[in-house]
């Protein structure tokens, strides 16, 4: 319950929330719908290295490791902040490493918002979709 709560708090406000935000209701329907198998993972890290720490450990997640990342046609993602902004150096390590683990063939959509709740934290949630394990069409989120 615990991660489908990060997921719906993390996805359902990107297109009200404060912060830089290009992902609207029709780019979380366009990557989702028939996207078949989805996989999500969420992690956070304060310190100087914290966007790296937040990626490292959303991609650490078992369900990525048990599915290769590089097969996903789309990639979601929203970083949260608090009392410290995201940088432009922060964003570039976040989606270089998704990038380089996607082979840069997978659209990436993302944003960032603001809660102050988050103190010196960077909050990454992380929704891979559009594997095409199988003619099913159905869509199956993993938790």
């Amino acid at each position: 319950n615990r991660i489908f709560t990060v997921a719906v708090k993390s996805f359902a406000g990107i297109p009200h929330s404060k912060g830089f935000n290009n992902v609207g209701f029709k780019d979380l329907r366009r990557a989702l719908k028939n996207g078949g198998l989805s996989i999500m993972g969420f992690s956070s890290a304060t310190g100087e290295h914290r966007a790296f720490g937040a990626i490292k450990g959303a991609l650490s997640d078992a369900q990525f490791e048990d599915h290769k990342i590089k097969d996903a046609s789309h990639m979601l993602l929203t970083i949260g902040t608090g009392d410290k902004e995201l940088t432009i150096d922060e964003a570039v390590v976040i989606i270089g490493v998704i990038e380089e683990k996607t082979g840069f063939k997978a659209e990436l959509i993302w944003s960032n918002y603001t809660d102050l709740a988050l103190g010196e934290k960077l909050s990454l949630t992380l929704i891979a979709t559009g594997f095409n394990y199988s003619a099913k069409k159905e869509h199956h989120l993993l938790l």
